[in-house]
């Protein structure tokens, strides 16, 4: 009965803060996601509270859309952008696909629901009302979360005993710390999360030394995750963000460059070369073995390559439309089950089927569905770049440079992981994409960024409390063991 009382309060605490207050909602919602990721995948919590924590996120997803929605109604003030345009005509045709393939509701519903979940997220930043100030002070309390993670990380490496236990690499037998998410690809997937968050401070005036710490702490965490794919998707990002730096920026790079030709930095260079070769050259030439090994010579019995096999054999026999949704390669089919593995025959564990979101994508929706939700990136893309451009140095340029960096990253990763249907990744990068352009649209945050605006005070408050409360969810999780 206390159970249900505790539940039922903060119920009504989240309705009441989703419906006057969404801003403070959204910031608390990612602080949130942080403890989520450190309590859903421990076996000594029930299954039935972690099923209730994992589904928060989505729960409160949905309030929020049907909030702004009812608002935009009431002030008959309806505004949608055109990416998700492109995404309501992709539901049309999962809709579709679900009646002409026969799927039910339920498992259609959730495939659905998953996938559009990064347009729901760009929905809703689109519609918070924030301000330069708060979105700064907010990036302060992620970064700080960040860096409690990846201290997390760290006492996993040297040993440390914790609830969160390091995961050791089958071939390579590295091993890979997995910090408060539980699972080493989970961590170093959110850390490009942390990588965005750093090419967002680096774009604004006063806080490149933050940025550079923060890439510097997340390039670390990803060290120590070993996640091979981020080292082809982060720097495929990074180029393209170089890429739209304005002339004059490009320029002064190019200087700094020819700087280091200098005989006392090149010697410095050489030197960190050397210790990077000794200390950190061995593992990574184990893992790209590993990753050679496993997707090279063994690439034709790697779950993923059946994965993608499937789904081509799926659209030889419904182009169009696919399979329907919640029939392959997505959550719904380990929930429910579905019979179109064996109709093209792919026999994997429930762990994984998920491991290949193109191959869902196409598998389920067929070409129409792949071509709307490529649109949907591809006009969220040309809505970015006129504000990266146009607005450097301020808070909207800023988003829209690291929205187009992590759209890019997580565009290359999703051949073999899922991110635009993962909550973590879709809350940060999708409500993130939406604010740049909420901001520039209201004329908000298009100014260069004047970082006088927050004290230092502030800051180190904002990141000492959010490393904080990481390090105290350690003794927390110790004591529901």
């Amino acid at each position: 009965m206390i159970e249900l009382a505790v539940a039922a309060a903060l119920a009504c605490a989240l309705l009441a803060a989703v419906v006057l207050r969404p801003e403070l909602a959204v910031m608390g919602l990612g602080v949130f996601l942080f403890v989520q990721s450190a309590l859903i995948r421990l076996d000594v919590i029930p299954n039935e509270v972690r099923d209730l924590i994992s589904r928060t996120d989505e729960v409160v997803l949905l309030m929020l859309v049907l909030r702004m929605a009812v608002f935009d109604l009431m002030r008959r003030k309806v505004s949608i952008l055109l990416p998700l345009w492109m995404l309501a005509a992709f539901s049309v045709f999962g809709a579709a696909s679900a009646i002409a393939n026969g799927v039910s509701p339920m498992p259609a519903a959730l495939g659905l629901y998953l996938t559009l979940k990064a347009g729901m997220w760009t929905y809703v930043g689109y519609h918070l009302l924030v301000d330069q100030r708060t979105v700064v002070l907010y990036a302060h309390v992620l970064g700080g979360l960040f860096i409690g993670a990846v201290l997390v990380a760290a006492l996993q490496f040297v040993g440390v005993s914790l609830p969160w236990a390091p995961h050791t690499r089958p071939l390579s037998g590295e091993i890979a710390a997995t910090s408060i998410f539980n699972q080493h690809t989970v961590f170093g997937s959110a850390l490009t999360v942390a990588a965005g968050l750093g090419v967002l401070a680096l774009r604004l005036p006063g806080e490149r030394r933050a940025g550079v710490a923060l890439l510097a702490v997340s390039a670390l965490g990803i060290f120590l995750s070993s996640v091979r794919r981020v080292f082809v998707s982060l720097p495929a990002a990074a180029a393209v963000v170089v890429t739209l730096l304005p002339e004059g920026e490009r320029r002064a790079l190019g200087r700094q460059v020819v700087r280091l030709r200098r005989p006392a930095v090149m010697a410095l260079v050489a030197v960190g070369l050397l210790a990077f070769a000794v200390l950190i050259g061995p593992r990574l030439a184990r893992l790209a073995a590993s990753a050679w090994d496993q997707y090279v010579v063994d690439l034709a019995s790697r779950d993923r390559f059946q994965l993608y096999e499937g789904a081509v054999r799926l659209l030889s026999d419904s182009p169009l439309l696919g399979r329907g949704p919640g029939t392959y390669g997505s959550y719904p089919t380990v929930v429910f089950g579905s019979p179109a593995y064996a109709e093209v025959g792919v026999i994997l564990r429930d762990g994984l089927k998920m491991g290949a979101p193109y191959a869902s994508l196409a598998g389920e929706y067929g070409l129409y569905g792949v071509i709307a939700f490529g649109a949907f990136v591809i006009l969220l893309l040309r809505e970015l770049l006129p504000i990266a451009r146009g607005y450097a140095g301020s808070v909207a340029g800023a988003l829209a440079v690291a929205g187009i960096f992590m759209l890019v990253d997580i565009s290359i990763e999703s051949f073999v992981h899922v991110t635009y249907a993962n909550s973590f990744i879709a809350f940060f990068v999708f409500s993130g994409i939406g604010a740049a352009i909420s901001m520039h649209r209201a004329g908000e945050g298009g100014e260069p960024w004047d970082h006088r605006l927050v004290g230092t005070a502030p800051r180190v408050l904002a990141t000492g409390a959010a490393v904080g409360l990481i390090m105290l969810l350690v003794p927390a999780v110790l004591v529901l063991s």
